[in-house]
């Protein structure tokens, strides 16, 4: 559908057109990229250290970003900018789009009454605060004083006018995460067993499994092809290679490429498990958005007494060189 076409359907605390809350960041790369035509979108993430603050995908064209998670990569805040670049119902009614500017007074009416909002004296913005979501409404400084402290609506201002909206969010809860600190998590994610701990226990190097901890699947080094994909399922891509390379494959040896769970099988001429490898999809990673994210769990207590708590060792995808 072309984008003059198109009009997404806005449902607070669940989603904006296709875009939904609790969506991984690869499944919605993978939404702006089947747009017709595509539009450019940025990618902003902190490099020094990737999980101190959220993953944003910014779409300037059509003036909305999304906000996900750091660590779980889920999308949490849907925010539109600029509400004239694309065309938005909420329910039967056009919320906003080229033609249809909304002000206080259509929003108040179209998504319908709710308790007074906050008035940001030092921004001038005036927030409607709804369940899932919010308004954002500029008040002129003239009238600052009338909404400072006050529980009062501006469905009219002193001069007749009403404001026009210059944004809103979707969320889920009631109140809005912060875009600086790493936010709050959706109830439920899209994907069934997305991020679950996949924990490896790595006590007795001679038996090393995989356990899929809420879905209770588990493979093992060692196992056979059959018994991989009749625990995991069909992969999604298969690799061979040919001769020994960098990476110390031979002759005979080959990939299964399991990229929803994050993870890639590689198998021996013999057809047996000899080295599985754990993807933590960083951003600005050269494999970035090829996997889905794996919430592994490297843990290493002891093989033949418990380590003491002080001397136990677990690594997931966000423990650090300094750890080691």
């Amino acid at each position: 559908m072309h984008q003059d076409d198109e009009v997404w359907e806005v449902v607070l605390g669940r989603k904006v057109g296709p875009l939904q809350l609790g969506a991984t960041l690869s499944d919605a790369i993978a939404v702006l990229k089947r747009r017709s035509p595509v539009r450019a979108f940025e990618i902003e993430y902190n490099e020094d250290d990737p999980y101190a603050s959220d993953i944003v995908i910014t779409s300037p064209e059509d003036g909305f970003k999304l906000q996900f998670h750091s660590v779980t990569q889920l999308l949490t805040v849907i925010d539109v900018f600029q509400m004239g670049n694309m065309s938005l119902r909420y329910q039967s009614s056009i919320l906003c789009g080229k033609n249809a500017t909304p002000t206080f007074q259509s929003v108040y009416e179209v998504v319908g009454p709710t308790y007074p909002g906050t008035y940001n004296p030092t921004t001038t913005i005036y927030t409607l605060h709804y369940m899932g979501g919010s308004f954002r409404f500029p008040i002129p400084k003239e009238y600052k004083k009338l909404y400072t402290n006050k529980d009062v609506l501006p469905l009219e201002l002193p001069n007749g006018s009403t404001p026009a909206a210059i944004g809103f969010s979707i969320y889920s809860g009631t109140d809005e995460p912060s875009t600086t600190t790493t936010s709050v998590l959706p109830l439920v994610p899209l994907r069934q067993h997305y991020y679950e701990p996949v924990v490896v226990d790595l006590s007795n190097m001679h038996k090393i499994s995989l356990a899929f901890s809420t879905s209770n699947r588990s493979i093992a080094l060692g196992a056979t092809p059959q018994d991989v994909i009749s625990a995991l399922g069909p992969p999604s891509s298969a690799y061979f290679k040919s001769s020994l390379d960098a990476a110390g494959c031979r002759g005979g040896e080959y990939f299964h490429n399991f990229a929803d769970l994050g993870i890639d099988v590689m198998y021996s001429a013999w057809h047996v498990v000899v080295k599985v490898i754990l993807r933590s999809n960083l951003p600005g990673h050269g494999e970035f958005n090829a996997y889905l994210k794996c919430n592994y769990e490297l843990r290493h207590f002891g093989a033949t007494a418990p380590m003491p708590p002080q001397d136990r060792i677990t690594v997931t995808p966000e423990t650090t060189v300094e750890v080691w």
